[in-house]
C-alpha cells in the first residue's frame, strides 16, 4: 500500500507481460488482488487477450500477496474467454494465501494452478525477447474514478514502473 498526501491508503498493483518461449503471454502480477483492483486486472486481461489473441495466458501470481473473491471472478472470466477458444489459463506462483482462496473457494478444480517456471531467457541472460508491460496505479479512488490503463507497449525492460 502506498500512501497518498492525504494521509489515504491507496491499493497498488502492476502487471508485467512478457512471452513465453512459445510467443505465448505471461502476466507477472505484483499487489493485492481485492475489490478495487479487480476493474484494472480486468482491463489488463482484457486488452492482451483483444491485442495478442493468445491460445494460452499464464498469471505468475507470485507477487501478490492478498487476493479476494471478487478478484477470483476475474481469473474465472479470463479462462472462460480462453476456454471459448479453445485456449486455457495458467495460474502460476501462487503464494499459500492466494492457494488457500482459491481451494477454499473451490476453484482449485477448475484453474490449472502450478508452480512458477523460470523465464528461459532470464536464465540466458538475453534481454532482447519482445516484451510488454501495464502498469496501474489507484488514483482518485474518493471520487469514484478509476485510473488511467497505460497501453500495452513493448519495451526491453523486465519490469514495470508506475509512474
Amino acid at each position: 500500500m502506498l500512501m497518498s498526501k492525504s494521509g489515504e491508503t491507496t491499493p497498488y498493483l502492476t502487471i508485467s507481460v512478457t512471452q513465453d518461449e512459445r510467443g505465448e503471454p505471461v502476466l507477472a502480477v505484483s499487489g493485492d488482488l481485492d475489490v478495487v483492483s479487480r476493474d484494472y486486472l480486468r482491463q489488463l486481461i482484457s486488452s492482451v487477450l483483444d491485442v495478442r489473441q493468445p491460445r494460452t495466458m499464464t498469471l505468475n501470481l507470485a507477487g501478490v500477496g492478498f487476493a479476494d473473491c471478487s478478484s477470483l471472478s476475474v481469473l474465472m472470466q479470463a479462462r472462460q474467454q480462453l476456454a471459448a477458444r479453445g485456449g486455457r489459463l495458467v495460474i502460476a506462483g501462487a503464494q499459500p494465501a492466494v492457494r488457500r482462496i482459491i481451494s477454499l473457494t473451490g476453484l482449485d478444480g477448475w484453474l490449472d494452478l502450478r508452480e512458477p517456471q523460470p523465464d528461459a531467457a532470464a536464465a540466458r541472460g538475453d534481454d532482447s525477447t519482445s516484451r510488454y508491460e501495464i502498469a496501474t496505479r489507484s488514483a482518485g479512488l474518493s471520487d469514484g474514478s478509476l485510473p488511467s490503463v497505460t497501453a500495452v507497449t513493448s519495451s526491453p525492460t523486465r519490469s514495470a514502473v508506475p509512474p
